[in-house]
């Protein structure tokens, strides 16, 4: 992404000044689409069918093009997430994994890994065997809060209203860098339509996502400031897209490159 004004810059920054266990609670936000049994976990949905994918996808592996970015993502056999990792210029920027419950074990952001246990409704986070970061769980196995030295980060509302989805509704996060406050919406899919942040002295940032019927991102954009459309050219046998197109459009500014997905399955 292209960004040339200074207002948004500042405010590109500040949300990446939250990036520390903002950086974590994202993974656990990627796998709060379930609900909770009398014996175990179940999900309402899969996460094939919430990031669109159709047939038994075991791999993905989605190249970003000049923007030397590449994230791979892997699926267990039933559909849910087990790994996701992103690479920049051929380094690993983070990698998040999960248990086949869907609970977040372990998170790498650039050189720091941390380790994730649960214990009843309470969630622990170490770092080099040390206790970083604790934790509270809802009954649905959503984390609710999770504290550290550095920060308190608490889901105020969770949308139980499409699906059975236990999705994020309003995250405030409170740092040594001052209060930030988001919000999401979703598709009845458990896709992000919307998401809303705001911090003290700085630009609301809201982006919003618009998908076509078959639930393919078409475009996604931030008021005033930058649009990006897809374009979907390539697909393979299962019907999943593995070439597109993306054009960039902001401030007087425009830019198209290809992206492409490579695509494995389970037998």
């Amino acid at each position: 992404m292209v960004l040339r004004d200074e207002k948004t810059r500042r405010g590109v920054e500040l949300m990446k000044r939250f990036s520390f266990f903002a950086m974590l609670m994202v993974g656990v936000i990627g796998v709060t689409m379930m609900m909770m049994t009398g014996s175990g976990w179940t999900k309402s949905i899969t996460d094939w069918e919430r990031e669109g994918l159709r047939g038994r996808v075991k791999t993905v592996t989605f190249d970003q093009g000049q923007e030397k970015r590449r994230t791979m993502t892997h699926f267990f056999s039933n559909g849910s997430l087990q790994s996701q990792s992103v690479y920049e210029s051929d380094r690993l920027r983070k990698e998040l994994t999960y248990e086949a419950k869907g609970r977040i074990a372990q998170a790498i952001y650039w050189d720091q890994e941390f380790e994730y246990g649960y214990e009843g409704e309470n969630v622990s986070v170490w770092k080099d065997g040390k206790l970083v970061g604790e934790g509270k769980m809802d009954g649905y196995g959503n984390i609710i809060a999770l504290k550290s030295e550095f920060k308190v980060i608490e889901v105020l509302a969770y949308d139980h209203e499409y699906l059975g989805l236990g999705m994020p509704k309003n995250i405030l996060t409170n740092g040594r860098f001052g209060v930030t406050f988001s919000e999401y919406s979703y598709t009845s899919k458990g896709q992000v339509e919307r998401i809303k942040s705001s911090a003290r002295n700085q630009p609301v940032i809201e982006v919003e996502y618009d998908y076509d019927d078959k639930g393919r991102l078409i475009r996604e954009g931030q008021f005033q400031q930058f649009t990006r459309y897809y374009t979907y050219l390539e697909f393979d046998e299962k019907g999943n897209w593995i070439k597109r197109e993306m054009l960039y459009s902001g401030r007087g500014l425009t830019d198209r490159k290809i992206e492409t997905r490579t695509i494995s399955y389970w037998e």
